[in-house]
């Protein structure tokens, strides 16, 4: 089955409306022995049109977690920016025989990322000056609990007013909230933890970050940053 972080996507080149990406499926094997199985990608853009597709054979030993890479060309693209959030949609299939063994879909956008000391910031090789606003994972009166329609308003509101980019003040963002990002279009600074070894009160993360900080952060680039 397909790994609880799901499939990532990487976006390798962009020139123009060609892109290369790489579609990374961490495939589990669970049972007691090997097992060939096929492992179906498609693409498709925001119409459901199918813009490319691949099918091909893997093996995977008994016990073994493993990430299977495979290297796609994409042609009359539109890439993502916060002015224009395209996303694409990737389905993703194991397969044996006739069997559906397990199934993932993941939402992405084609965009090119850089910084550096001269030019700061670019998307896409355009230089992004970031309006952003800190904001924190609850919504107010709704508590701590994440929904997909607040978490809209929230960005929405946010674009209204101006921002193009958010600060997650000191959390990882939720699923909704990003998936709202992705969709209206604002740049996203996830944050992990605001303490290391410091505790800034009883029983916080700081009793657990020596041991814990390496896989934490590890699980939220491999969910948060496809």
């Amino acid at each position: 089955h397909v790994a609880a972080t799901g499939a990532r996507v990487e976006t390798l080149e962009l020139d123009g409306d060609f892109a290369a990406v790489e579609v990374t499926v961490p495939v589990i094997n669970e049972a007691g022995q090997a097992s060939q199985f096929v492992l179906d990608l498609t693409v498709t853009d925001a119409s459901g049109q199918i813009i490319q597709s691949d099918s091909r054979p893997y093996f995977i030993t008994a016990g073994e977690e493993n990430d299977f890479k495979t290297a796609l060309t994409l042609e009359n693209i539109q890439a993502w920016t916060a002015e224009s959030p395209n996303l694409y949609q990737l389905n993703v299939s194991l397969r044996q025989g006739d069997s559906l063994l397990d199934q993932d879909q993941q939402s992405f956008g084609i965009r090119t990322l850089s910084v550096d000391s001269k030019r700061g910031f670019r998307v896409n090789g355009q230089v992004v000056n970031l309006r952003g606003a800190c904001i924190h994972h609850d919504s107010g009166l709704l508590g701590a609990a994440t929904y997909q329609t607040a978490q809209r308003r929230q960005v929405r509101l946010l674009k209204e007013a101006g921002f193009n980019a958010i600060r997650m003040a000191h959390h990882p963002a939720a699923p909704a909230l990003l998936r709202a990002c992705d969709e209206l279009g604002l740049y996203v600074m996830d944050e992990t933890f605001d303490m290391w070894t410091h505790f800034k009160s009883d029983f916080d993360y700081s009793l657990f970050f020596e041991e814990n900080w390496r896989k934490d952060v590890t699980a939220m680039v491999e969910t948060d940053c496809s």
